[in-house]
């Protein structure tokens, strides 16, 4: 529930409300409730009221006034119940509304019937601040409705984030109430988080079947937001059995009209002639899906042997199972996100290469080796910029003239910072740059591993982020002295800087991740080799350090991601001979950490990443 403050009057004409004095209308409620009130009041606070009493609005629809014996006028309003008037009135008078679960779809559509603006705003308010998967759609439809252009963008935005969470629940339900053009934008959006075209699809379906007499002829328009070629349509349509989940009739009408779109889709892509195809559109680019579930990839198991072995977890049935072996072994494994695909350094003290898992062909690829061994050492992606790709870290300038990558390829750029030397055993302060470039039909291209800035100071055992346009590298030791500092690079200046920030306690072997704009420093381990099970938050804007829920056990050396909204650690050790199979996740909502599902085997060192 929330209380509104809105513009008031004078305490006086409350009062002069309150007791029925100087009122020269009535108006009477859907449901026969009477209340007078003034007529230059409402007048001022309603467009509708302004229209009515001046003789513009006499004929308004659903709206009937007379002016029985006496100098009152009566009012009857056929779509407005008595407790919405009442509210609406007392906002008026007194410049106070209070919105709830309960009232504010009556009263949006009071305030909108009147025109009274602040109110309309007040519930507009209340239900961009209490959106969730559940009921987003039905608040969708009542933007569109009520044409809330404000609430309806925010919550497009919402919808784009949680699609995946809205079409595995209970509210996709609300697909049926959406417009068609509603629904079509949201569905041509490049920004839609989706796990792959056939939620796209299922989306089409549920909507069309809430009423498959009146929406079958805008069903081409929509199917044209798919983003699959003829063939991986029908493929797809047959593997996944989405049309099971129709009834018997409408499964049967669907596969007709999903035939159709194909034939006519064919045509297109052939260069006849597709006028007889409605609106059957060209195939867009294809969208860039929402990571399905997490790989732990690598490691060392309890008797600290490397790992070639990974693990692929599924949230939706909280599941572990076999993923695709690594070309090598790995251990210490440093590793980020690079365009959605997972890029693992190696953490040996003599081997020093580089492989990328690209999550489109579900392979792992080999990458260039790193100019110098790195044992504990740090990796992570710049964030895309505007969607287009990465800024070039130092090293790589585009403009002298270097090779350009294809369109049908991804580019994209990481950085692997600080940890230790093999031979010497030393801490290292510099870091190297990577370009690489890969597509679903060609190899791999990339450039040589370059130097890039050298952080501030040496760090081994660290951990770090990006985040904008930085990258953060935190904690770590250095000799004997393990670090509460952090620093970081700005990727326009490509210079290293220390923030005056510190961890709110020494630790290594942690890990670092990024999460609605803040980083999350999760367990890791003391100068005493404690394992610890504190996890931090850190929000660039406030520059402080903010402690956050303990995860269940200690750990150091786990992997961490981010999945649908939440936090991820997996594996880690409690100790050199306690090593976990245990899964936990973390809602910034909630505040609190949840269970999941164990891995086969303990693994630490391990990387974990969302594709």
């Amino acid at each position: 529930m929330a209380t509104v403050a809105i513009d008031a009057l004078s305490p006086g004409l409350w009062n002069h409300y309150q007791s029925q004095e100087l009122c020269d209308v009535s108006i009477i409620s859907s449901d026969g409730q009477r209340f007078r009130a003034h007529k230059i009041i409402l007048a001022s606070a309603s467009r509708y009221f302004e229209a009515l009493f001046l003789g513009a609005g006499k004929h308004l629809h659903g709206t009937t006034m007379r002016s029985p014996a006496g100098n009152e006028v009566e009012i009857q309003l056929e779509a407005i119940d008595a407790e919405s008037l009442a509210a609406i009135l007392s906002s008026i008078y007194r410049g106070k509304v209070i919105v709830e679960e309960g009232n504010v779809e009556a009263l949006l559509l009071a305030s909108n019937y009147l025109d009274v603006a602040p109110v309309k705003a007040a519930c507009c308010q209340f239900l961009k601040a209490n959106l969730k998967a559940l009921t987003c759609l039905h608040t969708l439809a009542l933007a569109a409705l009520y044409d809330c252009q404000e609430l309806s963008a925010d919550t497009v935005t919402f919808v784009k984030g949680h699609f995946v969470e809205v079409m595995c629940g209970e509210g996709k339900a609300g697909l049926g109430e959406l417009p068609e053009d509603v629904l079509r934008d949201l569905l041509q959006s490049e920004e839609l988080e989706t796990q792959s075209e056939m939620q796209v699809l299922e989306a089409i379906l549920a909507w069309w079947e809430a009423d498959t007499d009146s929406r079958s002829a805008e069903l081409p328009n929509l199917l044209s937001t798919i983003r699959l070629s003829p063939q991986q349509l029908q493929q797809q349509v047959a593997e996944s059995g989405v049309l099971s989940k129709l009834g018997a009739i409408s499964a049967i009408m669907a596969h007709q009209w999903l035939d159709d779109f194909v034939r006519a889709r064919e045509r297109l892509s052939s260069g006849a002639d597709a006028s007889s195809s409605g609106a059957v559109a060209a195939l867009p680019p294809p969208r860039r899906c929402m990571p399905m579930g997490l790989l732990a990839a690598g490691g060392h198991d309890a008797g600290w042997r490397s790992l070639r072995t990974s693990e692929y977890y599924n949230p939706t049935q909280d599941t572990w199972s076999v993923g695709p072996h690594l070309p090598d072994s790995v251990s210490f494994a440093a590793y980020s996100v690079l365009q959605g695909n997972l890029c693992v350094v190696n953490g040996s003290p003599h081997l020093c290469s580089v492989l990328l898992y690209q999550r489109s062909r579900k392979r792992w690829l080999r990458c260039r080796s790193l100019l110098t061994p790195r044992l504990l050492a740090a990796h992570t992606a710049p964030a895309r910029r505007h969607g287009l790709g990465c800024r070039p870290l130092l090293g790589h300038d585009d403009a002298k003239g270097g090779h350009v990558a294809p369109k049908e390829q991804e580019r994209g750029e990481s950085n692997t910072e600080g940890g230790r030397t093999g031979q010497s055993n030393t801490e290292l302060q510099s870091c190297e740059a990577l370009r690489i470039g890969w597509g679903d039909t060609c190899c791999i291209e990339e450039e040589p591993w370059t130097a890039a800035p050298a952080m501030c100071t040496p760090r081994t055992a660290l951990g770090a982020a990006a985040l904008a346009d930085r990258i953060y590298a935190v904690g770590g030791q250095d000799g004997k002295h393990i670090h509460r500092s952090m620093e970081f690079l700005d990727l326009e200046r490509g210079q290293w800087s220390l923030l005056s920030a510190q961890l709110p306690s020494e630790r290594k072997y942690h890990s670092v991740c990024e999460l609605g704009g803040r980083l999350y420093v999760v367990g890791g381990m003391t100068s005493a080799r404690e394992r610890l099970d504190s996890v931090a938050a850190f929000d660039p804007r406030e520059g402080r350090w903010a402690p956050v829920a303990a995860m269940s056990v200690p750990r150091s050396s786990a992997g961490v991601a981010t999945l649908h909204g939440q936090l991820y650690v997996v594996g880690g050790n409690a100790g050199d001979a306690a090593f976990h199979t245990s899964a936990e996740a973390f809602s910034v909502e909630a505040g609190r950490w949840r269970p999941c599902a164990p891995t086969s085997y303990g693994r630490s060192s391990l990387a974990l990443a969302a594709v």
